[in-house]
């Protein structure tokens, strides 16, 4: 029987760092959880005061001569459309706490779609396979919903999830209510992001690429990861950029994305949960840019420290605690690691089924590292392991 839970609400935001292109780049993020009543299926609540601005160290803020909202093109992009699976899932372990099986290695090919909207999805969909989890479903009104908030966004310079009354391109005050407006659901989600580019050359072509990289961005960081891997069945992506002149000469460009979730739907058992890195993945960054709010490693706030490894509840309604978060080198070296579960200082809701550990400094490249989690779920004990090897 299904359980009632309350309408949530979830923002983070990262602010700036640098987007993988060879100009001035900067990039923020944002997620917001919305409402749900599919018990504990979707991401709980977390409120953050933080506030977003456009990313510093660009030299300019963006003021366009071209505007290219992104054409209302289907959402229904195929989800494998930018990677091949091959093989059958894993059969899940049951009864005691296990990890979801990845498929790993049978999910492949992955190639960056043409189109940011459906490049963006699809990157997201590519994770969410390869850890075990079902491809969320485009769906044209997600779309519509994604693409008209990130027009917003585009209009007014801004990274939000809210809308004001009366502003240009004013569809809906919050998340849930756009979402809800066009697409009634159990639970809803968004997460947006933006990025800036300048060069010194004027004219110059900045259209944002690769396509994906707004995404590849938010599964980077490990609460707006949480979401995208979390339990959602649909979606819809929005993308807008503007290139032009810059304020002081040059060519500037900003670019923004908008991804929303929606139907509560649970990806395996409430046994089994989500670990990213997923079990034997082989292309996991060495290092990542702390710009997050939650942030989950407070006391290295923006600098460059290792890439951040997650476990997740697949029903968070159940409660996780993580007593203990490893991570081991190849010589069974302990490295020192920021832990982050629901029971850390003002982070009951932001990690409400989630617990991260994030390496204090980056890791080394090409090498592979273990992960143990012990603690609780729902009152049964967890003892977990799994490995990833860095690029």
């Amino acid at each position: 029987m299904g359980r009632s839970t309350p309408l949530i609400s979830r923002r983070f935001f990262v602010l700036p760092f640098a987007l993988p292109l060879a100009v001035s780049a900067a990039a923020l993020l944002a997620a917001c959880g919305g409402g749900g009543d599919e018990g504990g299926a979707a991401p709980q609540a977390a409120a953050s005061t933080a506030s977003p601005g456009m990313g510093a160290g660009t030299g300019t803020a963006a003021q366009a001569s071209t505007a290219v909202p992104g054409a209302p093109s289907p959402a229904t992009t195929t989800a494998r459309a930018c990677y091949t699976v091959t093989g059958n899932a894993a059969a899940p372990v049951t009864g005691a706490i296990g990890v979801l099986p990845a498929r790993g290695t049978g999910v492949s090919g992955y190639r960056v779609l043409d189109d940011a909207r459906s490049a963006g999805l699809c990157y997201a969909n590519y994770r969410r396979e390869q850890v075990g989890l079902p491809p969320l479903t485009a769906r044209d009104a997600l779309g519509t919903s994604a693409q008209n908030h990130t027009a917003y966004m585009l209009a007014s310079q801004t990274l939000t999830h809210d809308e004001t009354s009366g502003a240009p391109g004013f569809t809906g005050a919050t998340a849930n209510g756009r979402i809800q407006a066009v697409y009634p659901t159990s639970a809803t989600a968004e997460v947006v992001a933006t990025g800036n580019r300048w060069t010194s050359a004027a004219g110059a072509n900045l259209s944002m690429t690769p396509k994906d990289a707004l995404v590849v961005d938010l599964i980077n960081a490990p609460f707006h990861r949480a979401a995208l891997l979390g339990s959602y069945g649909s979606a819809g992506s929005g993308f807008a950029e503007s290139v032009g002149a810059g304020s002081n000469g040059g060519t500037s460009a900003s670019y923004y994305q908008t991804i929303d979730l929606a139907d509560a739907s649970k990806g395996g058992a409430d046994n089994l949960m989500v670990a990213y890195p997923y079990d034997g993945q082989a292309d996991v960054p060495a290092s990542w840019v702390n710009n997050e709010s939650p942030n989950p490693a407070p006391a290295y706030a923006g600098q460059t420290i290792g890439y951040p490894v997650t476990l997740q509840a697949i029903d968070t309604a159940l409660a996780f605690n993580a007593d203990t978060f490893t991570i081991t080198d190849a010589q069974g070296r302990n490295v020192p690691c920021e832990k982050v579960d629901a029971r850390t200082a003002g982070m009951s809701g932001a990690a409400r089924g989630l617990a991260m550990c994030t390496p204090t400094a980056p890791l080394a490249s090409g090498t592979r590292y273990s992960v143990t989690v012990t603690g609780t779920l729902g009152g049964q004990g967890v003892n977990l392991n799994w490995s990833f090897t860095t690029l």
